[in-house]
């Protein structure tokens, strides 16, 4: 068979996946790939380049390609771009969809709702999609197939979702070819060495994945160091590799599998790698190891610098001192340190802001990402916010259709909401350069959002570390090749 996914905006490592599992049982596989350049990687509207990719280009794709199914994963903030290529494809082609990924899987109801998508694939695909896909050629019954959901004559078929994949070593390695020919790839390599988190912060969906799949195998798997290390060389072998970075939520959960994985990483390469580390989880050895195979930044996760936000809001039981402790280990192997600071947090103080860019700047971070709270559907927060009244019907609607972003407005009632995104766009900067304190303050006391997203966009380039700029250069990467693709429809 023949399946065309659809995506935008980055390199997607779930469909790669899907894509090399796919092509393992002899199926053609192709991509149809929007870059998503009218907002600046979610950060700021540019409306000159939203309609690079129109819709006459989709459509020549699905002649030129004539696939049998089309497929579309997303998270929550791609769902409008699912929802609104679906809707295409059905209006001038007769051709199944199926969607898939986190936001399906978390609101599954609500997006089988839409007549344009005929299936919806809950939770792991590498199997599941397989195994449709070869009902679907032999032109067998595939409405059991487990971990999806169908809509047939006006109902809804839903079937139970199967066992986690325990051995992750039996997947194929992602197939990056499909995202590579856009101009996704600048030199960073993406790769994943396990599926899961142990922890359960309020606003992330693990906590609700955990539910879903107790009792069908251990949540938190690990690839085996061997099998990283294999795709790593491949890869390096066949792209202009210049940088690594680890999309695991905790690469180093395990320290024995750290000290394995940096001695056999340094036998192939001395290129620099980028991980994420949960502060608590942080130990000499790891620290050690880190250093020695030229991990160059680690991004510690914070959120919040306010002991209250950070344990009674977010679920995030991690003491100040665990944060300290563990970013002097970091800068004591010379490992540069990214924090994160999300604000607006649901009953978040003005005062409980201020201390949290407080906290990172006497940490003495090297970068600081920041974000606003963003209500993700079914989440404890989300809960949360819709008990306290915080979100209303109108922002409950915009958050099911992926509308939003955590780099904009504030969706949740907060009398701070100016505040916040003030604080968003120049705590950066001041964690960079904290002689500019006082110009910070003064564009802060009053509430100058505007100003503050001009100075966000033009300091990017110097306050964002090793991943912010690894992106900065693949969305003009991105522009180019759209231009280019643009040019070629003309012709």
């Amino acid at each position: 068979m023949r399946i065309l996914f659809f995506a935008t905006g980055q390199e997607l490592l779930g469909i790669e996946y899907l894509s090399a599992a796919l092509k393992r049982d002899g199926h053609e596989v192709e991509l149809a790939f929007d870059p998503g350049l009218g907002d600046f990687l979610g950060f700021i509207d540019i409306p000159l380049l939203k309609n690079l990719t129109n819709e006459n280009w989709y459509l020549e794709k699905v002649r030129s390609f004539k696939p049998d199914l089309v497929a579309f994963s997303c998270l929550t903030n791609l769902y409008s771009f699912a929802r609104d290529k679906a809707r295409l494809i059905k209006k001038h082609f007769n051709i199944p969809a199926v969607i898939g990924g986190i936001h399906p899987t978390i609101l599954p109801e609500y997006v089988l709702e839409n007549p344009d998508f005929d299936m919806l694939c809950i939770g792991e695909g590498d199997e599941a999609m397989p195994e449709l896909v070869r009902k679907m050629e032999k032109g067998e019954d595939y409405f059991d197939t487990r971990n999806f959901w169908f809509r047939r004559n006006g109902e809804v078929v839903k079937n139970p979702v199967r066992p986690l994949i325990q051995d992750l070593d039996s997947l194929p390695f992602a197939d990056r070819s499909l995202f590579y020919k856009y101009g996704c790839f600048t030199g960073t390599l993406y790769f994943i060495s396990g599926r899961g988190c142990p922890f359960t912060c309020s606003y992330c969906c693990h906590h609700f994945l955990q539910k879903k799949y107790s009792g069908l195998g251990k949540y938190v798997r690990k690839r085996s160091v061997d099998n990283v290390i294999k795709e790593i060389k491949e890869c390096l072998g066949r792209y202009k590799v210049k940088s690594l970075y680890s999309m695991d939520d905790l690469f180093t959960i395990n320290t024995a599998w750290i000290e394995e994985f940096t001695d056999k990483y340094r036998k192939i390469s001395n290129l620099p790698i980028y991980c994420h580390v949960r502060p608590g989880t942080l130990n000499r050895e790891i620290a050690s190891a880190l250093a020695k195979a030229n991990c160059t930044s680690v991004f510690l996760g914070i959120d919040s610098g306010s002991p209250f936000i950070r344990t009674n809001i977010m679920n995030r039981n991690i003491k100040d001192e665990d944060i300290y402790s563990n970013a002097a280990l970091l800068q004591e192997f010379g490992i540069k340190i990214t924090t994160s600071l999300i604000f607006c947090m649901p009953d978040e103080t003005d005062s409980q802001m201020i201390e949290s860019i407080e906290m990172v700047r006497k940490l003495k971070t090297d970068y600081l990402y920041t974000y606003i709270y963003y209500p993700f559907p079914n989440t404890e927060s989300y809960n949360y916010c819709v008990e306290k009244g915080l979100v209303d019907a109108d922002t409950m609607e915009k958050v099911k259709r992926g509308e939003g972003s955590f780099h904009k407005k504030p969706l949740i009632k907060s009398e701070y909401a100016e505040l916040a995104q003030v604080l968003k766009n120049m705590a950066p900067l001041y964690v960079k350069f904290p002689f500019l304190k006082p110009l910070i303050w003064f564009i802060m006391k009053r509430r100058w959002i505007r100003a503050s997203e001009i100075v966000f966009f033009l300091t990017a380039p110097i306050t964002y570390a090793h991943f912010g700029r690894a992106k900065i250069k693949e969305f003009f990467s991105l522009m180019r090749m759209a231009f280019l693709a643009r040019l070629r429809t003309r012709g």
